[in-house]
């Protein structure tokens, strides 16, 4: 099944990658390569609840293994380097700013125009 074969070759990679680090256990290496997986396999909100229900670890497993540290920076940068070609882009979603209400950029000059526009009414 073509399923089947994806997660295959993707287990494969998290682990071709997990082997190249330093200071990472078995335990946490299989850890690492089931969440990732999982994670890309649930559908809608993901939580530690949701994990136990779709994954095979107990929600206090998952809440153990995410309070260890974990160098995801290392593993990224050793994943672009064996799976992407010398010509990258960087993208950067600033979609955590606040954009409405009271820390809205500007919005005090657009407050102090509407309010001397209704003077002149």
């Amino acid at each position: 099944m073509i399923i089947q074969h994806a997660f295959i070759k993707g287990n494969c990679l998290i682990d071709a990658i997990l082997l190249k680090m330093s200071g990472i256990g078995v335990i946490q290496s299989r850890f690492i390569s089931h969440i990732l997986l999982l994670i890309l396999s649930i559908k809608g909100k993901i939580n530690f609840l949701q994990l136990e229900r779709h994954g095979s670890y107990s929600e206090r497993s998952y809440r153990s293994n995410f309070s260890k540290e974990f160098d995801w920076l290392d593993f990224n940068s050793k994943f672009v380097s064996d799976q992407c070609s010398d010509e990258l882009i960087i993208g950067f979603d600033p979609s955590f700013i606040s954009k409405s209400g009271k820390c809205t950029l500007g919005l005090v000059i657009f407050i102090q125009d509407a309010a001397a526009d209704m003077k002149k009414v």
